[in-house]
């Protein structure tokens, strides 16, 4: 079986090029090749059975798959931009667990805050002291921080979440980066002698 490979993205004519020269080199006839966008195979032999499957004597094939077998690369600017997007996120987020009218209590009349379930009254000022309330209400536990504040939260958790998401695809790309390998004779052993520039 004679396959070649080549690292990260390439043209349909580099690959016609490299397909051509071994061709010539074996004294076998120049066929075209087709590249085929299936989805990106996971592994080197999912794409050789894939390849195996699809064997054509009129042209030759080639399919995408992630390389199990390369070097991670570097991560780009895209995903270092979102680790830093990420961190600051966190920082925001943290501030959930702050207790929030300890710090806003300039906002209240005479430093009382009324529960908007079951109307009981605290004061602000054992608002995240031992052994006191923080954020919810000890009566009715009722999250007592205004609905704007509480929407802001639920807006950067899902900012966090689709970023995060975005992150760790780029990274996992990163680290099983995709190639093309084409069959160029499936009734011979060994491997390709030709490698594509």
């Amino acid at each position: 079986m004679k396959l070649i490979t080549t690292i990260g993205d390439t043209t349909q004519q580099a690959l016609q090029a490299c397909a051509d020269q071994w061709c010539k080199a074996n004294h076998t006839p120049i066929r075209p090749i087709v590249m085929h966008e299936t989805p990106i195979l996971d592994s080197t032999l999912d794409a050789i059975d894939w390849l195996t499957d699809h064997d054509d004597p009129t042209r030759f094939h080639a399919v995408r798959y992630r390389d199990e077998h390369s070097a991670p690369l570097d991560p780009s600017e895209r995903e270092l931009a979102l680790d830093r997007e990420l961190e600051e996120l966190r920082g925001r987020l943290g501030q959930r667990n702050e207790p929030y009218w300890k710090h806003h209590a300039d906002d209240t009349t005479n430093g009382m805050v009324a529960c908007p379930h079951c109307r009981s009254t605290l004061n602000t000022a054992y608002c995240g002291t031992r052994n006191s309330w923080r954020n919810h209400c000890p009566v009715c536990h009722t999250d007592m921080r205004p609905q704007p504040v509480l929407d802001q939260f639920d807006t950067w958790k899902h900012e966090y979440l689709q970023l995060r998401d975005e992150r760790d695809q780029l990274h996992h790309e990163r680290h099983h980066p995709t190639s093309w390998l084409a069959l160029l004779d499936s009734t011979r052993y060994g491997a390709a002698d030709i490698q594509p520039a």
